[in-house]
């Protein structure tokens, strides 16, 4: 029988409490976020309140002001709760600045995950921007992590959502960004999406002969196909926006 969340917190607790009990400082801290967690997971299972939750990350926090776990798991909670980003933000800030190096990658993937869960432009936008930062910093972000990433350029390639999107970043961090969520990957899931991206990219950092050719290679791809009717207008849009210019 596979145990529910509940029942793994309900096994989990006097273990954590009696470690909050004979400790103190840090690792009494991470103790009690572990308890906040434990309770998280049973409001996930309909068996505890929201209202329990939060207080136990804010013990931990009054405990160990700069506990990384605590930070962590308190902005997981708060943008579960629709709470504002720039509150957010500012928690896994100083969890990531007080992280061992060994236990950055577990806030960095509860950062993301926290993210991913999440929604709205503004959010893709800052998983874009942390995604950047992880690359930057040669941490490490898993296989799914990447797909995940991608799947917000892939849903934002149109040109009305893309001009939301493409501040996020200057245009050298999205063609950076761009192939490092794609190594790994199969080569066969480099959609033409992609590619009209890139050509964005590319216009935006002034090579207009280079955009201009990768759109107009996108467009040969696809005349004369039925079923991608939507990027074929957009990549014509382009075309026809860039040669004006011209």
């Amino acid at each position: 029988k596979n145990l529910s969340f509940s029942e793994i917190a309900d096994r989990l607790a006097p273990v954590l409490f009696r470690g909050v009990t004979f400790s103190k400082g840090k690792a009494a801290a991470d103790y009690i976020a572990h308890l906040g967690w434990a309770t998280y997971l049973k409001y996930r299972d309909g068996s505890a309140n929201p209202g329990e939750v939060q207080p136990y990350f804010d013990w931990a926090i009054s405990e160990d002001p700069q506990n990384a776990y605590a930070h962590a798991m308190l902005a997981f909670w708060k943008l579960l709760r629709r709470n504002a980003l720039e509150d957010v933000k500012s928690h896994f800030e100083i969890a990531l600045a007080s992280v061992e190096a060994a236990k950055k990658g577990e806030i960095r993937d509860l950062q993301l995950s926290a993210l991913l869960n999440s929604g709205g432009r503004e959010v893709e936008a800052e998983i874009l921007r942390v995604a950047d930062e992880v690359r930057r910093q040669d941490e490490v972000l898993s296989m799914m992590k990447k797909g995940q990433t991608l799947q917000i350029y892939e849903l934002n390639w149109k040109a009305e959502r893309w001009k939301i999107l493409s501040s996020a970043l200057t245009p050298e961090a999205h063609l950076a960004l761009l192939p490092f969520l794609l190594e790994g990957q199969k080569p066969s899931e480099k959609k033409l999406w992609l590619s009209l991206i890139e050509a964005h990219l590319y216009q935006e950092q002034g090579e207009t002969s280079k955009a201009l050719a990768m759109y107009q290679s996108i467009q040969k791809s696809l005349t004369g196909t039925g079923n991608q009717n939507s990027l074929l207008k957009e990549t014509k849009a382009a075309i026809e926006a860039l040669v004006i210019t011209d």
